[in-house]
């Protein structure tokens, strides 16, 4: 990791105490990702980039800033927040996960929710500066939509912070754009690998105290080109399982990352591999589809059935599925599988730790 990304990761954590998550990159202008602090959701960052851009299109220069919480841009579900900055050169990404911004349950995880509106306020792309002007009517709708607004200024300052590594990432430019001409060649090589021809795997999706749910498919076919397809997969359903198409691409890669040697989810792999999700299933939903569990429970089965058809094709050998090894345990930490929603104690620590920035 690059040195000014490792410091901005590290700021995010000490000013976000409940598990943030955070992830930094840089864009070039038109959202292309050249950069990321880590593999994890280089598709839906570049996915939330270029959609500010052409959200703002001519009307945005240096100091422009936005928001976007929105599953269908970008964000894993509605507590999943990307900020998005104008830097000589580019611009800087920042994400982080964010306690609650609204929405019938605590931090988005509404189970009893019929829509995407109902889990919470969504933001596909929300101007928060203009010309390095802070934009305070951008920023108190957030704070509005939140049962916790005092965490979320902590956490837009934090995002704000990050997003500053950007300019002095973005001076390698010519360094990082050899980085991922050489991540797109060695993902195409270590694809290039694997035995020609379609493979296929059916995951239904595991919902803790429930029948089992709708199933993913998958289909990759090996050839001239490498295409991964969820087409054939059930379609999307009205309760929160549903996987919208970049969490879905970001799952796949993080899972070939795992399963198929010297392939690494970064900036420039997706050039070596196409991803349908497939549209209007429950891996590429589409509005209104509730998604807040989606990155647990589905994000699971998706995996499990990329894991299979790599294996089929040739790819790595493995006893244990990311949900063994990994899923289970942090769905098990912050939901509550009696009813699906936060855990009360998660809850209740939140809402002490706002309460605590109040005294302060």
């Amino acid at each position: 990791m690059r040195p000014a990304f490792a410091a901005a990761v590290a700021q995010i954590r000490e000013a976000c105490p409940w598990d943030p998550d955070p992830v930094v990159a840089v864009a070039d202008g038109e959202g292309r990702l050249l950069s990321a602090s880590d593999g994890r959701g280089v598709a839906s960052l570049e996915s939330v980039a270029r959609f500010v851009r052409r959200s703002f299109a001519a009307d945005w220069g240096p100091g422009s800033a936005a928001v976007s919480n929105d599953p269908f841009v970008g964000a894993a579900d509605i507590c999943e927040m990307t900020l998005v900055s104008a830097v000589p050169d580019g611009l800087a990404l920042a994400r982080v996960r964010v306690p609650d911004l609204g929405g019938f349950d605590f931090g988005g995880v509404a189970p009893g929710a019929l829509d995407v509106w109902g889990e919470g306020a969504r933001f596909p792309a929300l101007r928060i500066a203009i010309d390095a002007g802070q934009r305070a009517e951008g920023r108190a709708l957030l704070r509005l939509n939140s049962r916790t607004p005092r965490l979320l200024d902590r956490a837009l300052d934090a995002l704000g912070e990050a997003a500053a590594c950007g300019a002095e990432v973005l001076g390698e430019r010519s360094a990082l754009e050899s980085e991922r001409l050489e991540a797109a060649a060695a993902a195409s090589a270590a694809l290039g690998a694997l035995r020609p021809g379609t493979y296929a795997a059916e995951v239904e999706i595991d919902v803790p105290g429930q029948p089992p749910g709708p199933a993913v498919r998958a289909a990759l076919t090996v050839g001239e080109e490498i295409e991964l397809s969820f087409s054939e997969s059930d379609p999307a359903v009205e309760r929160p399982l549903n996987s919208t198409a970049p969490l879905t691409t970001d799952c796949s890669l993080a899972e070939i990352e795992s399963g198929v040697a010297g392939f690494r989810a970064a900036p420039g792999a997706l050039e070596a591999i196409s991803v349908d999700a497939g549209a209007g299933t429950i891996a590429g939903a589409e509005l209104p589809a509730t998604t807040s569990l989606a990155r647990f429970l589905t994000e699971g089965a998706i995996r499990a059935a990329v894991q299979d058809v790599l294996r089929q094709a040739g790819g790595a050998e493995r006893t244990t599925t990311w949900w063994e090894a990994e899923g289970s345990q942090a769905f098990a930490q912050l939901i509550d599988p009696a009813d699906l929603r936060l855990r009360a104690e998660r809850v209740a620590w939140l809402v002490e730790l706002e309460q605590g920035d109040d005294d302060d």
